[in-house]
């Protein structure tokens, strides 16, 4: 992702679940953005499962907006969803 290329990573979370699934946090100038990563060291193989870019604004009154779009990564589907708060 080159929104990526001068991140700053601020967060590594380890979930154990038949694996592991490692969640990377990056800040890119206000904007989140958490790469699920998911682990298998028996089998040697690692790949992406999805992206979360969360994303705060405010509208005209001064309210917080919390923009949230997932991106769920698999073998043969690629599927986003953005959700407004």
């Amino acid at each position: 992702m080159p929104e990526l290329s001068d991140a700053k990573l601020v967060q590594v979370e380890k979930h154990p679940d038949n694996g592991i699934y490692y969640v990377y946090t990056y800040d890119v100038d206000g904007t989140t953005y958490g790469v699920l990563i998911w682990d298998i060291p028996s089998e040697r193989e690692r790949q992406i499962e999805g992206i979360t870019r969360t994303r705060l604004s405010q509208n005209d009154q001064g309210q917080t907006i919390r923009s949230v779009t997932e991106t769920k990564i698999s073998n043969t589907n690629l599927q986003a969803n953005v959700h407004n708060f």
